[in-house]
């Protein structure tokens, strides 16, 4: 069974050290080549959300996800593209981001299919689920 947490931006920044810690120990685990002051000030951003999944029973890193989420230029639409999601527990963070988006009124999220994936989608370029 899979954790999934969101692991978001303080102000606080000796607790926004331990959470960016935290994360980039998490790519170092799962073989995520990320450049570690991109990503952080990425992090930072107020339209993006990292998340990651752990095994219930060890605490180990199963599985991480980035999403960037805004306006769409041309309606009032909020939309949401998920930039990475990998691991064992990529079904649970999808299904988390779904949640997240729910509650950050996206109305789309827009992420690369993957066979195992559960969400109801939409064929597109990309696969597309309908946040209701």
């Amino acid at each position: 069974m899979h954790k999934v947490e969101l692991i978001s931006a303080t102000r606080d920044e000796a607790e926004a050290s331990k959470r960016l810690i935290r994360l980039l120990k998490a790519t170092h685990e799962l073989k995520i080549s990320v450049d570690g002051q991109g990503f952080a000030e990425s992090w930072m951003s107020d339209h993006t959300r990292v998340f990651i999944a752990t095994d219930s029973a060890t605490g180990e890193t199963t599985g991480m996800g980035l999403f960037v989420f805004g306006r769409r230029w041309f309606d009032a639409d909020m939309t949401a593209t998920v930039v990475f999601c990998m691991g064992p527990g990529r079904d649970g963070i999808l299904q988390f981001m779904a949640d997240t988006c729910k509650i950050l009124g996206v109305n789309e999220l827009f992420f690369e299919g993957d066979e195992g994936d559960t969400l109801p989608t939409t064929p597109v370029d990309m696969r597309c689920y309908k946040v209701t």
